[in-house]
């Protein structure tokens, strides 16, 4: 099992090969070749604030659209209509200003209640609201 490599306390990007010798039906070796470590991206750091912050169908969409991968998912069919995600954020505090940063990313915002605020935002413009610190969960509005 592979887990995240870390130097220093900060996730770092390791790059290489792994080499498996199977030399009988009960004996591997293993075998790391050419292992280099690279400290995070911007790119990096995003991906990781939208994995963290986002429900997973929601986390696809974004990738989806980053990859420019053509094929929705059939998940995206209970929370996006018309190019938007009908999307339900949990925020740390739900101050004018944090507002201002939803609605300034492109969320239209169609209720509010407490820490929580339901409404879309175009598909494309999702990536943007995981960079929001005060946004905690973005999850689909179902």
């Amino acid at each position: 099992k592979f887990a995240p490599t870390f130097a220093g306390g900060e996730r770092v990007r390791v790059s290489g090969e792994i080499v498996y010798d199977f030399r009988a039906a009960d004996s591997v070796t293993v075998t790391l070749q050419k292992m280099k470590a690279q400290p995070p991206t911007e790119a990096d750091r995003l991906a990781a604030a939208m994995a963290q912050k986002m429900h997973f169908w929601v986390y696809e969409l974004a990738m989806r659209i980053e990859n420019k991968t053509a094929e929705p998912t059939a998940n995206e069919a209970r929370f996006v209509l018309d190019g938007k995600a009908e999307i339900r954020i949990d925020l740390a505090a739900a101050s004018p200003a944090v507002i201002q940063k939803l609605t300034t990313a492109g969320f239209e915002i169609l209720s509010e209640k407490g820490n929580t605020v339901c409404g879309r935002i175009p598909i494309k413009k999702l990536a943007s609201l995981a960079a929001i610190t005060e946004v905690k969960l973005i999850s689909p509005k179902i």
